[in-house]
Formats: structure tokens, C-alpha cells, sequence
């Protein structure tokens, strides 16, 4: 078993850029609403069959909405954004909640939108990037989230199946893709974020990460893991139902 995890708005703090976009919009244009365009353009793209490296999409983002709003844009802004998004910070719980995953025996992923270079630089500033087994970019097979050919893509990475997944997040709109890969979820209801109110129904749902990790803890050690295997092959096979929650992962 593989938990998942995404990047932007999961593990490192989304908020922290909001200097950067207010300083090139005002009170015009929120960061949290240049984000939601940025991911609308990023579906857009996968819908259509293109690509283009994550920070190059959110670079033309910035120079639409600039338009948009007869703002002169400077190179310096989009580079200030660009450096934003490259050194966001971890939420303040996020590196003992791994590292509390890690000493339990689970394997541990990050699947995320950002190209490969700016993933990597995320993970060095963030100083995360020693907590995962495998670090996966979208870039790799040209489709962003919540594509089902970017969560098969990580589960051959991983050298697992979809089911032996676990993909956690803040965004519904990546757990619905997840789950219908055919992985287990986990919502993370940061700040601003909720649970969408329909399918699918996330397998966790926590405050944050630090009570994810002693949940799934907690759930492992009372739950023999040959009868969780068992149960939940039996399960997949069957087919997952809104309002069933699947029984708890185990660490491989």
C-alpha cells in the first residue's frame, strides 16, 4: 500500500503567495481566485488532449487576467509569483505527520501538477522531500489531474495498483478523480476547503494531516492486516458504493 499525497494546497501552504498576487492585482483578484483559473485552464487542457508545464499555464493565466483587467504586467511580477509558488511553505504539522507515517511501516508518495523541476524545488525548500519513496509529476505523462491516466500513471511508478493507493488531499475535484481509478481517499479539510456533498464519499476525512496519520495509525494496529487484505481485495472486486467506507489501509 502507497498513501499519495498531493502537493499544492495539501502538504505546502497555498496562502503564502498572496503578496505576490496582490501585488500585481490589488484588491482586483484574490490568489486563491487566480488558483481556481489556473486548475479550470489545467482541465481545460486535459479535456482538449494538450499540455503545457504547469508554470508556463499559470504564467499565461496571470497574463490573461492582467488583460483582463488593463493591467500592465511586468516581468518582474511573474517572476515573483513563479518564486512564490517554488517555496511555499509546509503547513506546521506536515513533517511530523509523514514522518509518524513513515516510522509505521507505509510506503509514501506525492503526485502533483507541477512540473517535474518546480516539484523538485518545492520539496528541497519545503525540506519534505526525504519523507517520499517517489516523487511524480504530471509532467511525466502529460495529463493533468484529475485525469485517470495521471493515478494509473503513479500506481505503475509506485509499482502498485490503483486499489493499493491511498491518494490524500485538500481537493475534492483530485479525490473524485482518484477515486475513480479506483483508489482510497482521504479529504483534508484545510483552511477555507470542505468535502464536496455527493460521490465520492472520502474513505477519511481529517482536520489535518496530523489527525490522518493517527487515525490510519490507530486503524492499522487494531485491524489483522490478512484480513484487511482479504476484505478489501473483495471489496474492489465488488466495486466501491457512496457511503461505504472502505476498511483502513495497511503499511507494506
Amino acid at each position: 500500500m502507497v498513501i499519495i499525497f498531493d502537493l499544492n494546497g495539501t502538504l505546502l501552504d497555498t496562502r503564502s503567495i498572496a503578496p505576490a498576487i496582490r501585488k500585481v492585482f490589488g484588491k482586483k483578484i484574490t490568489a486563491e481566485q487566480w488558483l481556481h483559473t489556473v486548475l479550470h485552464y489545467s482541465a481545460a487542457m486535459s479535456v482538449t488532449g494538450d499540455f503545457c508545464p504547469f508554470e508556463q499555464l499559470a504564467a499565461g493565466v496571470l497574463a490573461m487576467e492582467a488583460d483582463a483587467h488593463n493591467i500592465k504586467l511586468k516581468t518582474s511580477d511573474v517572476e515573483r509569483v513563479q518564486t512564490a509558488l517554488r517555496t511555499m511553505p509546509p503547513y506546521k504539522e506536515v513533517a511530523r505527520a509523514l514522518k509518524t507515517l513513515r516510522t509505521a511501516g507505509f510506503r509514501l508518495a506525492v503526485l502533483t501538477n507541477s512540473c517535474s523541476a518546480v516539484m523538485r524545488q518545492q520539496l528541497a525548500h519545503s525540506g519534505l522531500g526525504d519523507y517520499f519513496d517517489h516523487a511524480i509529476s504530471v509532467e511525466d505523462v502529460h495529463m493533468y489531474k484529475p485525469s485517470l491516466k495521471t493515478y494509473n500513471f503513479a500506481a505503475t511508478s509506485a509499482g502498485v495498483h490503483p486499489q493499493e493507493m491511498l491518494m490524500v488531499a485538500a481537493h475534492s475535484w483530485d479525490l473524485i478523480g482518484a477515486s475513480r481509478a479506483g483508489c482510497q481517499t482521504a479529504f483534508i479539510r484545510r483552511p477555507g476547503k470542505a468535502p464536496f456533498p455527493g460521490f465520492p464519499v472520502p474513505t477519511y476525512t481529517a482536520r489535518d494531516l496530523s489527525e490522518f496519520a493517527s487515525e490510519l495509525t490507530g486503524a492499522t494496529r487494531s485491524v489483522p492486516k490478512l484480513a484487511l487484505i482479504a476484505a478489501g481485495a473483495a471489496a474492489i472486486a465488488a466495486g466501491a458504493f457512496v457511503g461505504v467506507k472502505r476498511l483502513p489501509c495497511q503499511p507494506s
